[in-house]
């Protein structure tokens, strides 16, 4: 293996990227005679020296490329910190590929999976009126489905890279996977994951007409506040009919009714019992524990074990009891314990 730019050197060498402002991406990611949009650079040999150019943006990565990369124990190029949105685009552009590519360990590829659903999440809540805003939703839904229910371990491996800090970008991902596997569990029927999944991925989209400033507040909300925060599922509603088109009654259900408590003191409609849907009462246990097990600025993250005995103990009359014993033998089967931890407290 040749050590002046093999995986070794590189593990060992994170100050000597980061100061030079590069971010390391694998090499199993590349998809042959594809033109990726970005310059990528090998890490060089000798300490304070700049990354050296390997393969400029307007060329094709090769199968000669990926064979001398292999041949030198090349695992890692490094990508300027400038060209992430263009590395995360390529992603996107081509993330079937990289999911069903076998020769790429599984961790990486449930690593990309996150990475581009997080980004694109992001950039929805930043231009909610995009016109491709439905169709990406779509098709992340789609490749995340086909992959994480053909690969029965990246379930574990999201609870491990799940986002430890609270982002209503992270947040969004993290339910959308817990609800799809949860509505699976309930036996909801193949075809309408998909829409269980959009709904979720889009849940909180109304946020982004909600106050920067009452989102990041750093302790409890006053009551002013809060009532501005309770609009978010309102706001969302709109967004997706009025500027999206959006007429997916299961979709609309959960972005408007994710809030809504089997007491009727939910919001934004107060809904009660048999009137809250099957996909409202999923969205909504899955969004409420991963609420409880992210960090916040004004609390520490609960351990899985703590969240669910918080949600059991105290939430009992507004959750679906049922639902939510599946939910714990969810959990129980894919992570094989419930004390698993996103941070430690």
């Amino acid at each position: 293996m040749n050590e002046e730019y093999g995986q070794k050197s590189l593990d060992n060498s994170n100050n000597r990227y980061t100061a030079f402002h590069y971010f390391p991406i694998s090499t199993s990611i590349l998809q042959i005679d594809k033109i990726v949009n970005f310059d990528l650079y090998l890490l060089p040999p000798k300490k304070n020296k700049e990354p050296i150019l390997y393969r400029a943006k307007d060329l094709p990565f090769t199968e000669e490329n990926m064979f001398r990369l292999k041949s030198q124990g090349v695992e890692n190029l490094l990508v300027r910190s400038e060209d992430k949105i263009y590395y995360t685009h390529y992603l996107e552009t081509n993330l079937r590929e990289i999911l069903n590519n076998s020769h790429a360990f599984l961790q990486k590829r449930v690593e990309v999976l996150y990475e581009v659903t997080s980004q694109v999440v992001k950039e929805m809540l930043d231009n909610p009126g995009s016109h491709d805003l439905l169709p990406r939703s779509k098709t992340l839904v789609e490749n995340t489905l086909n992959f994480m229910f053909r690969e029965p371990s990246t379930f574990q491996y999201m609870l491990k890279i799940a986002s430890f800090d609270y982002h209503t970008y992270t947040h969004s991902v993290n339910v959308e996977i817990f609800s799809v596997f949860l509505a699976r569990e309930v036996n909801i029927p193949e075809d309408e994951l998909p829409r269980v999944g959009v709904g979720a991925l889009l849940h909180d989209l109304g946020k982004c007409r909600v106050d920067p400033k009452i989102l990041t507040f750093p302790g409890k909300l006053s009551v002013e506040q809060f009532e501005q925060v309770k609009n978010h599922p309102e706001y969302g509603y709109k967004i997706l009919i009025n500027d999206q088109g959006m007429k997916d009654e299961i979709q609309l259900d959960i972005v408007r009714h994710h809030h809504e408590k089997l007491t009727g003191t939910g919001y934004p409609d107060k809904l009660k019992g048999r009137d809250i849907s099957i996909y409202a009462r999923i969205s909504a246990i899955a969004d409420i524990f991963d609420a409880l097990t992210t960090n916040r600025s004004y609390k520490n993250a609960f351990s899985s074990f703590n969240a669910l005995k918080l949600m059991r103990e105290e939430m009992t009359n507004e959750l679906d009891t049922q639902i939510f014993k599946n939910f714990i033998l969810l959990m129980g089967q894919k992570s094989n314990h419930f004390n698993h931890q996103k941070t430690s407290t």
